[in-house]
């Protein structure tokens, strides 16, 4: 995993680039930072790669402090991504995948095995080992850059901007590329983007910065449902929020206020169901009330018209405990929404 605790960086002159920056990315999960530009969010990542010193706090990767490790071992363990791909011109895709691990002296057999299987695992052709960088579009070259930072099987990755300079079609295509890697292999990956969609997409979870300090971090669920302060609400936008029904599954839009005994016939759900899916058919179907079924906490239920306006615009942390009817209390199907 990734720890840091308490990160400053201070320039000459006195210009704070990072102010006291706290963040645990656990093992096998993807952590996306996030923020405006300036904010602080490519310094840090150089801070954890050692390619800038620290000036105050502690940096832990995979269980170790990096303050007493040797800056080009560290490297040679952590998978690092830029933007800009940075492939030697020179060398041939096979060669560029291969730099790690020739610098660690693998066996040549070993170094060729692992070129094909990471150029197969990133849609690489088996031809393509022998061409140079100049002869590969843009969204190739980052399939290649990826490739070399798992090449030697680091447990951590860094990745700055990964797919920023891509078309929407193709960066889109290779976020769901690498989200296939990760699923199999369950790297520690911290990525640094400017794109608040491809952090919801991408991201088990989320870290938001803002003039060098961390604002927020949570999970997408978290972040978009419960932005802790005006900046986030601001940065995030209710147009994206609205957005993200796509992804948010519709027991986070219960509706407490329905008593069990009174749950509507007709239209239900799985608890997977995402609230846009439900939305568009409580629309269609001209009903105010559905049922939610399933397994699981919090998977059963009634979701509502006003549910789903409450969980875009309320903040509440899900639903509450739903209470039970009251003696005299109108039937639920009778509430107005």
């Amino acid at each position: 995993m990734i720890e840091l605790s308490e990160v400053h960086k201070t320039y000459p002159g006195g210009a704070e680039a990072v102010r006291g920056v706290s963040l645990t990315v656990p093992q096998g999960a993807l952590c996306v930072l996030i923020g405006p530009s300036g904010c602080g969010k490519t310094t840090l990542l150089r801070l954890i790669n050692k390619l800038l010193p620290l000036s105050g706090g502690a940096i832990r990767v995979a269980g170790r402090d990096i303050a007493g490790e040797d800056a080009v071992s560290l490297r040679r363990r952590i998978g690092y991504a830029i933007q800009q791909v940075g492939l030697f011109p020179h060398m041939t895709v096979g060669e560029n995948i291969a730099v790690v691990p020739a610098l660690e002296g693998w066996e040549r057999r070993r170094i060729q095995e692992r070129v094909a299987e990471l150029m197969s695992l990133t849609g690489l052709p088996p031809g393509y080992a022998a061409r140079y960088p100049r002869e590969l579009s843009g969204g190739e070259a980052q399939r290649v850059g990826v490739a070399r930072a798992l090449a030697a099987d680091p447990p951590v990755m860094l990745m700055d901007e990964p797919f920023g300079a891509l078309d929407p079609v193709t960066r889109e295509r290779l976020q769901d590329e690498f989200l296939a890697i990760q699923g199999r292999l369950h790297k520690t990956v911290l990525v640094v983007s400017h794109d608040m969609d491809e952090a919801l997409r991408m991201g088990d979870r989320i870290a938001i910065m803002r003039d060098g300090r961390l604002e927020q971090e949570g999970t997408p669920a978290e972040i978009l449902l419960h932005p802790a302060t005006p900046f986030v609400r601001e940065f995030l936008g209710v147009e994206r929020a609205f957005a993200q029904l796509a992804r948010l599954p519709v027991t986070m839009a219960l509706d407490a206020k329905w008593a069990a005994a009174a749950e509507p016939a007709g239209l239900s759900f799985a608890g997977n169901t995402p609230v846009k899916e439900a939305l568009l058919a409580m629309a269609a179907g001209n009903v105010r009330a559905a049922r939610v079924t399933g397994e699981g906490e919090r998977s059963g239920g009634v979701v509502t018209l006003r549910s789903i306006a409450a969980l875009l615009g309320s903040g509440r942390k899900g639903p509450p405990e739903r209470p039970a009817a009251a003696a005299g209390e109108k039937s639920a199907g009778a509430e107005s929404e």
